[in-house]
């Protein structure tokens, strides 16, 4: 998680231009744990990067954590590319296309019993998946005032934890 020196945690709050100090009184944290946060020498509970995302006006941190710091979401959750809403729709529509390419197949391997011999059919479903989560987060870009969101992904505020 810390590549290239920063981790995910720094980067965010970095590009937020937000200090520890600040991070640490709006978290209720102390200085310390968000530096370990950022050293990776811990890791921080869900709900902590539930609200350094919200405070860092960064969802796609909450997502990064869990596909490079939960072993459940390394495993199961795809990667994909965070892109502008236009070249999101277009990149899903692809993959959905590719996906259909496959219907009969996948509709005969399940009346067979035999869908986990779908591999070709597999990563395209994948790549779909990819794609509506590029979507997803296409517009959930940072905003101008830190703090301020409009993702409709957070249905509600996180509660200090």
């Amino acid at each position: 998680m810390c590549k290239e020196g920063k981790s995910i945690y720094q980067k965010s709050r970095l590009k937020a231009r937000i200090t520890q100090e600040s991070a640490s009184e709006r978290l209720h944290l102390s200085i310390e744990s968000i530096g370990a946060y950022e050293r990776g020498e811990t890791q921080p509970p869900c709900g902590v990067v539930l609200q350094m995302a919200d405070l860092y006006d960064d969802p796609m941190l909450a997502y990064r954590h869990m596909t490079e710091a939960c072993p459940i979401g390394k495993k199961f959750l795809p990667k994909f590319e965070q892109r502008e809403a236009s070249t999101a729709v277009l990149c899903l529509q692809k993959e959905m296309a590719d996906v259909e390419e496959h219907r009969r197949d996948m509709v005969a391997a399940a009346c067979n019993g035999t869908l986990e011999k779908l591999s070709a059919a597999t990563k395209e479903v994948t790549e779909m998946v990819g794609a509506g989560l590029s979507y997803l987060f296409s517009g959930k870009k940072r905003t101008a005032s830190v703090g301020s969101t409009s993702s409709s992904l957070r249905q509600k505020p996180v509660k200090s934890y």
